[in-house]
């Protein structure tokens, strides 16, 4: 990828929950070039490191396409955005907050977030516009404690796994 610098070190992080794209020849270029690093399975496993240098310090754990995602979006310097979900609450402009919402720190994996940013992403002006319940993958890693969806949500959930069960039968 050839990003191995302070630059891509320090980029955003960009959610692969959702895209939003203008179909056009730049970004379906794009789109081939992150699904040509994501068939590369050292790129998306937890297999060891095998670039020939230690992981960085403060490395908590590798996200996959998530990882190659950011780094291409930062070699292409692409505007990016706040994740749209109670995960990106932390990075909201201050209009946009809520009182008592959930400002959950990104799969708990930074012990630093506690609450809002102090640098808000201002180029999203918007508040939490979809609600997720997504589980992470984290084998091998200290399990994360999500926000409880939304009582409907969950009450779904329940029956779907329910179902899932009965189906096994």
């Amino acid at each position: 990828m050839d990003c191995d610098a302070p630059r891509y070190w320090n980029a955003n992080h960009v959610i692969a929950t959702l895209l939003v794209l203008r179909k056009c020849d730049a970004a379906l270029g794009f789109l081939q070039e992150w699904l040509g690093y994501c068939c590369d399975r050292a790129a998306v496993s937890d297999d060891p490191n095998i670039c020939g240098q230690k992981n960085m310090g403060g490395f908590l754990q590798h996200r996959w396409d998530q990882a190659i995602l950011s780094v291409l979006a930062e070699k292409h310097s692409l505007e990016t955005f706040r994740n749209p979900t109670v995960w990106g609450n932390f990075l909201k402009l201050p209009e946009f907050r809520t009182n008592g919402e959930a400002v959950p720190s990104p799969y708990n994996l930074v012990p630093a977030i506690k609450g809002y940013s102090d640098h808000p992403q201002a180029n999203s002006p918007y508040g939490t516009l979809f609600l997720i319940n997504r589980q992470p993958n984290m084998v091998g890693k200290k399990l994360l404690v999500a926000p409880r969806p939304p009582k409907l949500l969950w009450i779904s959930n329940k029956i779907g796994s329910v179902s899932g069960r009965l189906d096994k039968r």
